[in-house]
């Protein structure tokens, strides 16, 4: 890859529904830390509509953060669908030895309602 030494990729579930992911392939253990870069800052929206801070603050909306370090397995994530744990995607990940992986949970915006009419 080009562009410098940090690649993200950011892998999501349905906007709709609530589901689960699985991450094989990397031990994962309990992050402290958030996915925030240096300097920016977090302002939970009151509706889908409203700012959070700018599109450096959205990493913030990730949280209970497991880490871990690929080792040289094979990557493979698996989200599927509380409701209808039959219906999901699974992504087999490219990835070199010693990559970050991060798993962790994020709110549905869209759930959280538009802007109340003036």
């Amino acid at each position: 890859m080009r562009g410098g030494t940090q690649h993200d990729y950011l892998l999501h579930g349905s906007a709709d529904e609530d589901s689960r992911a699985a991450l094989d392939g990397v031990t994962l253990a309990p992050f402290a830390g958030s996915l925030l870069i240096a300097g920016a800052t977090l302002a939970v929206p009151a509706h889908q509509n409203s700012s959070s801070g700018g599109a450096e603050s959205a990493y913030g909306f990730v949280h209970a953060l497991r880490r871990g370090v690929n080792s040289g397995d094979p990557i493979v994530l698996t989200m599927k669908l509380d409701q209808n744990p039959a219906a999901g995607l699974r992504s087999h990940l490219v990835a070199d030895r010693g990559d970050e992986f991060f798993l962790g949970e994020a709110p549905s915006i869209r759930r959280i309602g538009a802007a109340p009419d003036p």
